[in-house]
């Protein structure tokens, strides 16, 4: 065998033998194999190839379906819808184009509108829309590649600030003439009191040419404060003991002072006349002199405190800090305007605001923008607007014929129905709508009216409550209109009323005044996010603050009314 092998090695002989020889010792054929093998890999590169370019073309599809469906959640007929239905809408949308494309499997797809204000006072929505499917192989499967996974995430966001009008319903009743300050209370509490009135009283009563309450407001050497019936703003001091006058600043101006139509000493004890005249003799020249004057009252004393009493100079009343939160809202809304119209979304916020405590509301200011307003000229005095105590039970302008109201003087009732009325039907907010609506009340949220079953005060049928089921059946109107109703609750303590010793003081405290807020938060609108439009300040709590945040929040939530 093994010289047969050995002999077969040799060169053939002959012409087929010398062939053979030759092919034998070429090498060319080693191309044809490396070829053959070579045109096998780019066969199934060029499969995958066009496996993979088919899955780019479907991706590119579904990435452009994305893109416009995080594009709708943020489009401006779409903002002013809640989250919830603006991600059901991107989701529809991409749903709709996937399935117009054939071959293609979703195997995950998630749709999010969530709207922000970080990053700016006005609602920034963010739309995301993720999503995984795969795509089959024609030539991967043969190599146990059966598909592709493709996916994708498109995200958009954009802010639009809404049109809107604010009725500002600005409560006027008398108590909101309670100081604002625990130090404000303490102060008028002490400068009231007196023998039969220990307790003293820090409500700043404002009176008609009169001082039913019992006792006198003093300086704090127990000289009688009276006031010039045509001018409140001149006051006089009058020693009852030694009837010396002296002017406001304490300079004395005469002497033998008498002082007719009142006691003097106990304001309480003169209720059946309005007509006091001081008559004295000056100190230069001693010329006999008559004024005709009223009895200060404590409205006046909380706003000239620091004149004869020494510390603070004023006492901020609630009224007074409503008047000053009601400019300061204007200044803030202007703020609001000139930052989204820098950020190319112009807005118009105007406001009109409206006064009211027994009867109908009064409209203080006609809706106007607030872009050019001045705050100080804008809003009036409140304190000034405040009714005058004619008499027990009796309220009057300066001018007007007493008002009997059984001292029933916050109607919540005529005030929901008024300004039911005056708003009219909102539209989106959008510039090629009508503004949204919105009924800003400030309030301490004590009711004090004719209601069916109560008694107060030991007047069958007069409630001083909380708010009733009725008052919410007429939020409930109201914000069915699609009117959105944000309230600031300053805070009715029972403090405040405790020391009148008073019963239905102390039944008001414990039965009433715990549900204040609850009864506000259920009138106020609830967004559908969970958060009420409702801000709440106490004693010592800025007031203005309060109502910025509660204007901020109703601009922020506007787009979730429609």
């Amino acid at each position: 065998m093994f010289k047969l092998l050995i002999q077969s090695r040799r060169a053939p002989s002959g012409i087929i033998g010398r062939f053979l020889s030759r092919f034998a010792a070429d090498q060319s054929g080693n191309v044809l194999m490396i070829v053959g093998g070579a045109m096998l890999i780019l066969t199934f590169a060029l499969g995958f190839g066009i496996d993979y370019s088919r899955a780019e073309k479907i991706q590119t599809k579904l990435n452009a379906a994305a893109d416009a469906a995080a594009l709708l959640a943020v489009d401006p007929t779409m903002i002013t819808l809640s989250d919830a239905t603006a991600a059901t809408a991107e989701q529809n949308l991409f749903d709709g184009v996937a399935a117009t494309l054939s071959g293609v499997t979703i195997t995950s797809r998630s749709a999010t509108a969530v709207t922000s204000n970080s990053s700016s006072v006005f609602n920034t929505r963010t739309a995301q829309l993720t999503y995984s499917a795969t795509v089959p192989n024609l030539f991967g499967s043969i190599l146990g590649r059966p598909n592709l996974t493709i996916g994708g995430t498109a995200q958009a966001n954009s802010s639009l600030p809404a049109n809107i009008n604010f009725y500002v319903a600005l409560d006027t009743s008398p108590s909101m003439l309670l100081p604002t300050t625990s130090a404000g209370i303490t102060a008028l509490t002490n400068a009231t009191i007196n023998s039969s009135w220990t307790s003293g009283c820090d409500f700043a009563c404002h009176t008609h040419h009169i001082e039913y309450l019992p006792f006198c407001i003093t300086d704090s050497s127990g000289q009688l404060i009276v006031l010039d019936s045509a001018t409140s703003s001149i006051a006089y001091r009058y020693n009852t003991s030694t009837k010396a006058v002296y002017n406001l600043a304490g300079t004395q101006i005469g002497n033998n002072g008498t002082f007719s139509g009142g006691t003097g000493s106990n304001c309480g004890n003169s209720t059946s006349s309005t007509n006091y005249t001081l008559t004295y003799k000056t100190q230069v020249g001693n010329i006999n002199t008559s004024v005709p004057v009223l009895y200060a009252d404590t409205f006046w004393l909380a706003r000239n405190f620091g004149a004869v009493r020494g510390s603070p100079a004023t006492v901020q009343l609630r009224v007074d800090a409503e008047t000053s939160a009601a400019q300061n809202v204007i200044t803030y809304a202007q703020t609001l305007e000139s930052q989204a119209a820098s950020n190319g979304t112009p807005v118009a916020y105007k406001m009109s605001f409206y006064k009211y405590n027994y009867s109908t509301p009064t409209q203080l200011t006609l809706m106007t923008d607030v872009t050019g307003q001045v705050p100080a000229v804008v809003v009036p005095d409140l304190g000034l607007q405040q009714e005058y105590l004619y008499s027990y039970f009796q309220w009057t302008g300066a001018t007007s014929s007493a008002i009997t109201t059984n001292d029933q003087d916050t109607d919540f009732t005529t005030m929901f129905n008024s300004m039911n009325t005056a708003m009219p039907t909102p539209g989106t907010g959008l510039s090629n709508s009508t503004p949204q609506e919105v009924l800003m009340i400030i309030t301490d949220g004590m009711a004090d009216q004719t209601v069916s079953g109560q008694s107060c005060q030991s007047t069958s049928n007069r409630g001083c409550v909380q708010l009733q089921g009725s008052h919410i059946t007429q939020c409930n109107t109201i914000k069915s209109r699609g009117i959105r109703i944000a309230i600031l609750y300053t805070q009715y303590q029972p403090s405040t009323i405790n020391g009148f010793g008073l019963s239905f003081a102390n039944t008001v405290s414990s039965n009433n005044i715990p549900y204040i807020a609850s009864q506000l938060q259920a009138c106020a609108t609830t967004n559908p996010d969970g958060s009420v439009l409702f801000q709440q300040v106490s004693t010592n709590g800025d007031v203005s603050a309060a109502l910025n945040a509660l204007f901020s929040q109703a601009v922020q939530t506007a787009h979730l009314t429609q």
